[in-house]
């Protein structure tokens, strides 16, 4: 059933508020990221289509915005400081295709033949994230999740050669520097990779 209460609630004997996102033609929905600019980027779903998760922004002068995407498999997703969107489509059984949304425009990124999300996208334009080396007919196919990044231009550089099973990029600052996250066996091991090069700067598996 659609949620029900106060859009906007106010604890007692206190100054905060607290303001519940869903926009009106959605039965359910979660906030995926925020902007600098206070914009919202978040995915729900109606009771006819459970399953599928349709993309929305909302900003506190204009309300909600539906961008016309849905996505099913894939958590990851970003908005930068211009209201760019980036994230993944699905293309297919445990197949996701990385994309950028530039109002109303949809473009997807190389690398979406082997799997790919983005979870960064800069303010500069630069997408980091994660693509697959191969396909995998069983399982999740997590062991060749390779960090990788897209320039602007859509030029895709991969980190191959990890000390670890998979990896992504979490973040990445403005001179070129991205913080990854690698699965080793049962271990989290945090890395930074600059752009252009093909080797780790540094390694943390404490």
């Amino acid at each position: 059933s659609i949620p029900c209460g106060a859009p906007v609630i106010q604890p007692p004997g206190t100054k905060h508020s607290m303001m519940e996102l869903l926009p009106p033609s959605l039965s359910n929905s979660t906030a995926r990221a925020l902007n600098r600019d206070g914009t919202v980027l978040g995915a729900g779903s109606t009771v006819e289509m459970p399953g599928e998760n349709r993309l929305w922004i909302w900003t506190m002068s204009e309300g909600y915005r539906e961008l016309g995407v849905a996505v099913t498999n894939s958590l990851e997703m970003s908005i930068n400081a211009s209201g760019i969107v980036a994230g993944a489509l699905s293309d297919g059984p445990a197949t996701l295709q990385p994309f950028i949304w530039t109002d109303g425009d949809l473009r997807l990124l190389p690398g979406g033949d082997m799997g790919g999300s983005v979870g960064v996208l800069a303010d500069d334009g630069l997408a980091a994230g994660w693509i697959s080396l191969s396909h995998h007919t069983v399982g999740r196919g997590q062991l060749d999740y390779r960090p990788a990044i897209w320039t602007p231009d859509s030029d895709i550089s991969v980190l191959r050669d990890l000390p670890a099973d998979w990896g992504t990029v979490l973040d990445v600052n403005p001179s070129g520097l991205c913080l990854l996250w690698m699965h080793r066996a049962m271990d989290n091991l945090v890395g930074v990779w600059s752009i252009g090069s093909r080797q780790l700067e540094s390694v943390d598996d404490r």
